[in-house]
């Protein structure tokens, strides 16, 4: 049952390979004499606070991805209206600024859907 899923068979495989980490670090097995339960709970404690501390900085990566996706997003939206209004300094007419920065726009806010980002468009 668990061959037919990806994700748990992997999550297994994981928890194999760290069983052998521990193995080769220690030269021995986790045996339920090695701490008294107050001391597997502060155990647990402590790896549970290193996750938190994990799962905060991913977070807070996410966030500055989101950003700058975001940012690169706005700007081309803004020189598109920027192009639109007469101002294309560096391109031939308006319609080729125009038609760059709706096009960078539309690459941009695909990357990031498929990074997992859905962005803030015009008009939300």
């Amino acid at each position: 049952m668990n061959e037919n899923n990806p994700i748990i068979y992997s999550v297994i495989e994981k928890l194999h390979k760290q069983q052998e980490k521990g193995l080769q670090k220690y030269g021995v097995f986790v045996k339920t004499s090695s701490h008294d339960l107050k001391g597997w709970l502060q155990h647990g404690l402590e790896e549970t606070l290193d996750l938190a501390t994990y799962l905060e900085t991913a977070i807070q990566l996410l966030k500055e991805q989101e950003q700058a996706f975001q940012a690169r997003y706005d700007h081309h939206i803004s020189q598109k209206y920027e192009a639109m209004a007469g101002f294309y300094d560096g391109w031939s007419s308006s319609a080729d600024a125009r038609n760059h920065h709706a096009l960078s726009a539309s690459l941009v806010y695909q990357d990031a859907l498929t990074a997992g980002f859905k962005l803030k468009t015009e008009g939300e």
